[in-house]
């Protein structure tokens, strides 16, 4: 289902022994100038950023909701020159060890449950109105679990 809304995840956490002022104006960068310029894509339908509400080394102090049109959008958006020099300058706080990678994945919507459509549109949304917090749960499977889905 290559025309399926996706959204991509990614989750970050502060470099251990960071300086509290870097890390600030990291995650200021994410919100104020490289979210915005990733959202002039048109097929992006949105950017949502959320802050663990109870730091664990567990799980991402940060996470981040990339809602796309498609797969194929998604992908494309990935090559523009725009999103490849923000790319790279990710890569400098990287190097700088400002931040810690936890995961990136994307998903693709297969089945929505809501009372009302929330978005004017016949075409499937994975964009939540109104979410100021999210539940995230995964699991890990054994090799022998894994087998048995």
């Amino acid at each position: 289902m290559e025309n399926a809304p996706v959204i991509s995840i990614s989750g970050m956490s502060p470099y251990p022994g960071v300086d509290p002022d870097v890390w600030d104006r990291f995650v200021k960068w994410i919100a104020e100038v490289y979210s915005p310029l990733m959202m002039r894509w048109p097929a992006r339908k949105g950017i949502y950023i959320y802050q663990a509400i109870r730091a664990s080394p567990m799980f991402p102090f940060l996470l981040i909701i990339n809602h796309h049109e498609s797969i194929i959008t998604q992908q494309a958006a990935t090559k523009m020159p725009e999103m490849v020099q923000i790319y790279d300058d990710m890569d400098q706080w990287l190097k700088r060890n400002v931040y810690v990678p936890v995961t990136t994945t994307g998903y693709q919507l297969i089945k929505s449950f809501r009372n009302t459509a929330l978005f004017p549109t016949d075409k499937p949304d994975t964009r939540i109105e109104n979410a100021p917090i999210i539940h995230v749960e995964a699991y890990q499977l054994s090799a022998e679990e894994q087998e048995k889905y």
